[in-house]
């Protein structure tokens, strides 16, 4: 399958990659027909080449992106945006994509962590499939969704000479994706990664991972993101 990689600007010159960012997110839902997976991700970069907003639609049963996306704004090298102006110029942007697909019906969170919270286990989220119409009841079979890391070799930039890292996803012992040897040009030189959350449509039990990962700048470590759907959760 295709890795969906959300990360800061998708079409960008490589030197973007030398300026400190922190990604997030903001999870819009599925289309109606369960078929479309819409997320942002905005964040700033430094004070001189400003921030972004990226409308990601993935179609989760083809692992691809809708065409004609990725949607973004991106404020330029001394624009003077302030991060909610870009997320609204974003939005502009994305709007008749939105329209065209037909509304969304809102994902739910079935499993979450953060770096920031203490006794989290980064390579792996699990829960149970909740019974549609007596939530909070859950089934009695518990979904586990893991991450594994390998040695890989970057095809972007890899200033620091670090050991870079590609990844595998795993849900409910099934091997959904595996990184290639050498790493898309577009992610540079991952060297952590981090299971961020599980994202589940109710009505047809698709889930959808969200990564963090890791790259090294000159101010630090940079965080972006990626998106991988993860097959479906067990019937409860």
């Amino acid at each position: 399958m295709r890795l969906l990689a959300l990360f800061m600007f998708l079409m960008a010159p490589s030197s973007y990659s030398l300026a400190a960012t922190s990604d997030r997110y903001q999870v819009h839902g599925f289309s109606m027909d369960g078929k479309i997976f819409v997320v942002e991700v905005f964040g700033e970069s430094d004070a001189i080449l400003g921030g972004h907003s990226t409308y990601y639609f993935v179609d989760v049963q083809k692992n691809s992106f809708l065409k004609g996306t990725p949607i973004r704004h991106v404020a330029g090298e001394g624009a003077n945006e302030d991060l909610r102006t870009i997320r609204k110029k974003g939005r502009q942007a994305a709007d008749d994509k939105l329209r065209a697909i037909g509304g969304l019906l809102p994902g739910e969170v079935m499993a979450s962590q953060t770096r920031m919270q203490g006794n989290n286990l980064p390579t792996a989220l699990s829960f149970k499939t909740p019974y549609f119409y007596s939530y909070p009841a859950s089934g009695k079979r518990t979904n586990i969704i893991e991450i594994g890391t390998f040695d890989a070799q970057a095809m972007g930039n890899n200033f620091f000479s670090e050991q870079c890292q590609g990844y595998m996803l795993i849900a409910n012992d099934v091997q959904i994706y595996t990184d290639k040897a050498k790493i898309s040009k577009s992610r540079g030189c991952p060297i952590d990664y981090f299971l961020r959350e599980v994202v589940m449509n109710r009505q047809t039990n698709d889930m959808v991972a969200i990564i963090e990962y890791l790259t090294t700048g000159t101010e630090g470590k940079d965080r972006n993101f990626l998106i991988q759907p993860a097959g479906k959760a067990f019937d409860q």
